[in-house]
């Protein structure tokens, strides 16, 4: 009878379809889509039955709040299944496309971005990489978009976004990708276009890299080069070709800074100009590794060891009571102290330890200092070995591990090692070799970006005593050859 009990829940539904005015299964999926509230006392009272009497009236709004209940639960299950399939879609660069740059010299390339996704995002934004590179990036919304603008060079490129999206109380990562080519700017009517072979370069600090220009046309007045950025420490001559073709060449001083420069090559032909990007990496210096100097290490109380670049010295004097380690060592450049003291002790085995340089004196050497100590306050390794910059001020010490003594299992035989460092010509690399802890084989070599303070590839077990390792450039990548026990194929790994 109306106004008695708790509708029937087809009556329930019926009386949604009344409130929403839609089919039996679309009002869900439309009320998830189109608003953010769940039934109120308004839609209830649209809801109740007549009754005349006070009593049915008081009861009927306690059937009402029932009625709200049992309507939420309906949108919530109702919006897990109309929850859409979750997925990124990258509307631009579209996948396949090309996009014409707007640089002369298609270095800074102005490439739009825009990305929707189905599901509820769990990330207020995706990850997003370009050509394999994550990048950093704030997006912005246009309608129901994020919309972004990236800058690149001209050339085939992969853009990827990715991130966590939610639907029917799932959470998995899903991705979009769009494979698209940026090509390059017509030149204007009167101008002429400028290419390079090749177009990218290694040039070692101190040294030199050739590179072939061409113009097309050739401009009939002479044509003046210019890098934009500048790049601190190279140049480039000469600074002013004639006719179509012409060899430049690209110098870096020994204060050039390694890394890897992505730049405009531009010309200018009074009032016609052209532009190239050109990749230009200030690479290591090539060559043999050698060992620290002095061997061993600088270790009498009191003593100084003066580089072999000159100009900078370790002094060795009695560590401080407060200080675990018994001895320590100090650098100067010149007669300012490079940054603060370090404690070492000398051991396990015998007296090994003490302070030196990388043993170097080529004027693009970035002059290292090196300290060996026996095991530290939380270091489990037995050794230690400390680099640091001793051209700067303030440097940031780098703390690599080392082994001297080891045991593979409780029978075995005791294998000792004395740790050694190598350093490459310009010593921005080094090597560590030590006994091998975890076996194996008996001795292990460790690599070690002395710029970056990480890691190159992988360790390299060997056996005998000896090895050899040698840094050298090929083409515009750089690697570093590592040969241990004979018989023993070559380890190669390429140069960041």
């Amino acid at each position: 009878m109306a106004g008695q009990g708790l509708p029937s829940f087809d009556h329930q539904l019926v009386k949604a379809r009344s409130v929403w005015g839609q089919g039996p299964v679309r009002p869900f999926c439309n009320y998830r889509r189109d608003a953010t509230r769940v039934p109120s006392s308004a839609d209830a009272r649209i809801m109740r039955f007549s009754d005349p009497t006070d009593h049915y009236k008081r009861k009927t709004m306690t059937n009402d709040r029932a009625v709200r209940s049992s309507l939420t639960t309906l949108v919530i299950i109702a919006s897990f299944a109309c929850s859409p399939t979750p997925k990124y879609v990258i509307n631009q660069p579209a996948n396949s496309g090309s996009i014409v740059c707007t640089d002369p010299a298609g270095v800074s390339c102005s490439v739009d971005l825009n990305v929707q996704w189905d599901g509820v995002s769990v990330r207020p934004q995706p990850e997003t990489e370009l050509d394999g590179t994550a990048l950093t990036i704030t997006y912005g919304t246009s309608g129901k978009s994020s919309v972004a603008t990236l800058t690149m060079p001209t050339g085939s490129h992969t853009l990827k976004v990715s991130g966590d999206l939610m639907a029917k109380g799932t959470v998995s990562n899903y991705s979009a990708t769009s494979a698209f080519t940026v090509t390059p700017k017509p030149p204007a009517a009167g101008g002429f276009t400028l290419s390079v072979n090749p177009t990218a370069i290694i040039v070692e600090r101190g040294k030199t890299a050739q590179v072939s220009v061409t113009l097309t046309p050739a401009p009939a007045a002479a044509t003046s080069l210019s890098l934009a950025p500048a790049i601190p420490g190279v140049s480039i001559t000469p600074a002013s070709i004639t006719g179509g073709t012409a060899a430049i060449t690209i110098s870096a001083t020994a204060a050039a800074v390694n890394g890897t420069n992505t730049v405009a090559l531009n010309g200018t032909s009074g009032s016609a100009t052209g532009g190239t990007q050109l990749k230009i990496t200030v690479g290591r210096v090539s060559g043999n590794f050698a060992e620290a100097n002095p061997t061993p290490y600088q270790s009498t109380v009191p003593s100084s060891k003066t580089a072999l670049a000159g100009g900078f010295r370790a002094d060795i004097s009695v560590g401080a009571p407060s200080v675990p380690q018994p001895r320590k060592a100090n650098f100067f450049r010149g007669t300012s102290a490079v940054g603060n003291d370090i404690g070492f002790t000398l051991g396990p085995v015998s007296n090994v330890g003490g302070a030196g340089f990388c043993a170097n004196s080529a004027a693009t050497a970035i002059t290292r200092g090196v300290v060996l100590s026996g095991q530290l306050p939380g270091h489990s390794s037995q050794n230690t070995v400390t680099f640091l910059d001793v051209t700067v001020t303030s440097p940031t010490l780098i703390e690599q591990p080392a082994d001297m003594n080891v045991q593979h299992n409780a029978t075995g035989p005791f294998i000792l090692f004395q740790p050694r460092v190598f350093f490459s010509p310009d010593c921005t690399i080094a090597l560590v070799a030590g006994a091998n802890a975890l076996g194996p084989s008996k001795h292990i070599l460790r690599v070690y970006d002395l710029i970056s303070g990480q890691p190159i590839g992988s360790e390299v077990p060997f056996e005998t005593a000896t090895f050899s390792a040698l840094l050298r450039t090929v083409g515009s990548k750089q690697e570093i050859e590592i040969k241990v026990d004979t018989g023993i194929p070559a380890t190669v790994y390429q140069v960041p």
